[in-house]
């Protein structure tokens, strides 16, 4: 599903004004009201703060993306505001926010808001787009530029080699206790910094219950290391005998070329159950 077909000119602000948090995302609701999708605001209004009471959905960069599901929401939908000057979101980097998407998914709705905070946080880690974004005079223009990027990106996905799930060299997975915007951040900074650097790669996301693109111990077996990127603890018993870098959300979303860096100059150490033995580098 394409972005452009969830977000609707009505729902986009280009010009939205600095307030509170909960003033911000008030008005991100009412943005997504115009969409005729919600059924309920105020059981909307509840599951985003819920979600929102976790951890900031301000993930860095000027960046926020407040989301929830509920049953007041008949589909799943989008809205959008850029905020010139910034406004104070309680980032999990302390800078002011001002470009902030919220999706909204009902709650039989499966894991589409995961595929669609793994497709956002794809093109909101891309300096370029974000700032044409920023910059875009109309909510046509705004709309465009999703679409010119999604049209990119159909093309290169045409033209680049299938590479199997074997041949997956590094593998990494995501987890974040704040939620799946983190998470989602995390799996895509990695994957495309791996694109950049050559790196055959695939990452395991894990969120609100749900896993995926599960790793396999076949992939497990052949690769040359892990990143596990997870603010809470994970079983790693699966690992065991693998070269292993342990790493926070915010490291993996910042620091992406610095860890798997730290795979392929052999800086992890091998995984053993109960502790980890370091191996020199050969």
């Amino acid at each position: 599903m394409r972005l452009t077909n969830l977000l609707c000119p009505q729902c986009i602000e280009l010009h939205g004004k600095p307030g509170s948090k909960e003033e911000v995302i008030g008005r991100l609701m009412e943005l997504v009201a115009r969409s005729g999708r919600i059924l309920d605001k105020k059981a909307l209004k509840a599951a985003v703060f819920e979600r929102e009471a976790q951890g900031s959905t301000g993930v860095g960069d000027g960046i926020g993306i407040p989301h929830g599901k509920s049953a007041g929401v008949k589909d799943l939908v989008l809205s959008a505001m850029v905020v010139p000057g910034g406004t104070d979101f309680q980032a999990i980097d302390g800078k002011l926010v001002d470009l902030l998407f919220m999706i909204v998914a009902p709650d039989d709705g499966g894991d589409m808001h995961l595929h669609m905070l793994s497709r956002i946080s794809s093109y909101l880690l891309q300096e370029e787009f974000t700032g044409a974004l920023r910059h875009a005079a109309t909510a046509a223009e705004f709309l465009r530029i999703f679409e010119e990027a999604e049209e990119q990106e159909t093309a290169q996905t045409g033209q680049q080699k299938i590479r199997t799930p074997e041949s997956a060299r590094i593998l990494a997975v995501t987890d974040c206790r704040t939620g799946l915007v983190d998470t989602c951040m995390a799996s895509e900074s990695l994957r495309q910094k791996a694109s950049r650097m050559g790196i055959s790669f695939k990452v395991e996301t894990n969120g609100a219950g749900a896993v995926r693109n599960p790793l396999t111990p076949k992939e497990i077996h052949a690769c040359d290391g892990i990143i596990v990127a997870s603010d809470i603890p994970l079983d790693l018993k699966r690992f065991e005998g693998k070269y292993l870098l342990r790493a926070s959300s915010a490291q993996a979303i910042g620091q992406p070329e610095a860890l798997l860096k730290g795979i392929l100059d052999r800086k992890a150490s091998v995984y053993m159950m109960g502790y980890r033995r370091k191996i020199p580098s050969k």
